[in-house]
């Protein structure tokens, strides 16, 4: 599976990308609606669909705008991921009944999380937009 993200400035994608905060207790819901606005949470945010990467970094502040290509596979059983783009996943996660924000961006931007951390070896392209 290829994942994207856009960085966040001063990330360097030949170090791995990290958590702002590994040990945080931030829900996946709050992480999603609040993104990297004041919140420090375990969760890294990439998306699946690269027209929704390019949509979420064109009203991205940050200049340049980089995104790195991610390779993650089946085997990669050391990499926590939570695909909130398969409806259990969301719903357990942010269920309907809490439709806001963070449901609305997770499935618009079709969200998937890592917890913790990134291998730089993952990182198969970084680019601009």
């Amino acid at each position: 599976m290829i994942l994207y993200r856009l960085l966040r400035h001063g990330e360097d994608p030949s170090e791995g990308l990290h958590a702002k905060d590994p040990s945080s207790s931030i829900s996946v819901a709050d992480h999603v609606a609040y993104g990297s606005h004041g919140l420090a949470s375990r969760y890294i945010s990439c998306s699946k669909s690269l027209d929704a990467i390019k949509n979420f970094a064109s009203m991205s502040n940050v200049h340049p705008r980089r995104l790195v290509d991610i390779s993650i596979d089946e085997t990669d059983y050391h990499i926590n991921l939570i695909d909130l783009t398969i409806s259990d996943v969301l719903e357990s996660h942010i269920p309907s009944n809490h439709f806001g924000r963070g449901r609305y961006f997770a499935m618009h931007f079709q969200e998937v999380l890592i917890e913790g951390h990134i291998p730089a070896d993952k990182i198969v392209r970084e680019w601009e937009v």
